[in-house]
C-alpha cells in the first residue's frame, strides 16, 4: 500500500515536471516570496524615515521653543532693569512695578508724567491711562471678543465694524506708548532723535523696546529745565 502511494507520488511529480507545472509553481512561489520581502523592507525603510523626520521636526520645534522662551525672558529682564533705572534717575517711586506686567505700563506712564514735571509742563495721569488701557486690551478685549462672536454669528454684518474698532484700539495703545517713550527719551537727547526712537520702540516689538529702555537706563539724564531745576537752584542758594 505504501509502495503504491510512493510510486503514485513519484509519477505525479514526474508528470508535473514534464508538463512544466512544477517549475511554474516554484517560480510563482519564489516571486511572491521575493516581492513580500521587498515590500516589508520598503515599509521598514519608510517607517524609519518617517520616524527620523518626525524626530528632527520635534527636536527643531523643541529648540525653537527654548530659544523663544529664553529670548522672552532676556527681553523681560532688560525691559524691567532699564525702566527701573530710568524711574530711579527721574525720582519716580515704586520702581518694583517694572517687574510686574501691568505695573510696568503704569510705571512707564509715571515716568512720562515726571518728564513733564521736570520741565515745568502740565501733563495727564499717563500712569493710570496706560494701566487701564493695557488692562482693557489684555483682559477685557478677549471677553468682549468672545461676547461679540456670539452676536456676530447672528449679525455677521457687524464683523467688519468690530474688527475695525479692535484694530483702532491697538493703534491708540501704540500711539500712547510711543508718546510716553518720547517723553522719556527726550530726557536723554534732543526731541527729534527721541521721537524717532520712540516710534521705532513702539512699532518694532518687544525686543527693540526692551533694548532701548535698557540702554537708556545706563545713560545720563539731561538737566531739568522746569520746576525741578528751579528748586535745585534755590536749594543751592539756601545752602
Amino acid at each position: 500500500m505504501v509502495n503504491e502511494f510512493t510510486e503514485w507520488v513519484k509519477a505525479l511529480v514526474s508528470w508535473l515536471q514534464e508538463t512544466g507545472i512544477l517549475d511554474a509553481w516554484t517560480d510563482m512561489v519564489t516571486d511572491i516570496t521575493v516581492e513580500s520581502i521587498y515590500a516589508v523592507l520598503v515599509l521598514l525603510i519608510s517607517a524609519i524615515s518617517s520616524l527620523a523626520i518626525s524626530g528632527i521636526i520635534l527636536v527643531a520645534l523643541a529648540i525653537a521653543t527654548v530659544v523663544i522662551v529664553v529670548a522672552a525672558l532676556v527681553f523681560y529682564v532688560l525691559r524691567a532693569v532699564g525702566l527701573s533705572r530710568i524711574a530711579k534717575k527721574m525720582g519716580v517711586k515704586n520702581r518694583f512695578l517694572a517687574w510686574i506686567p501691568y505695573g510696568f505700563s503704569y510705571l512707564l506712564g509715571a515716568c512720562a508724567e515726571q518728564s513733564a514735571k521736570r520741565n515745568g509742563k502740565k501733563t495727564w495721569k499717563w500712569g493710570l491711562i496706560l494701566l487701564f488701557t493695557t488692562l482693557g486690551m489684555g483682559i477685557g478685549q478677549p471677553v468682549v471678543q468672545l461676547a461679540l462672536t456670539v452676536v456676530l454669528s447672528v449679525l455677521p454684518v457687524l464683523s467688519a465694524l468690530v474688527t475695525f474698532l479692535v484694530e483702532c484700539s491697538s493703534i491708540i495703545l501704540l500711539a500712547m506708548m510711543g508718546y510716553c517713550l518720547w517723553c522719556i527719551f527726550k530726557e536723554y537727547m534732543d526731541h527729534v532723535p527721541a521721537l524717532i526712537l520712540a516710534i521705532l520702540g513702539a512699532l518694532c516689538g518687544t525686543g527693540v523696546f526692551a533694548v532701548m529702555l535698557f540702554v537708556m537706563g545706563f545713560l545720563k539724564l539731561r538737566p531739568a529745565s522746569g520746576n525741578e531745576a528751579a528748586a535745585a537752584c534755590v536749594a543751592v542758594i539756601d545752602t
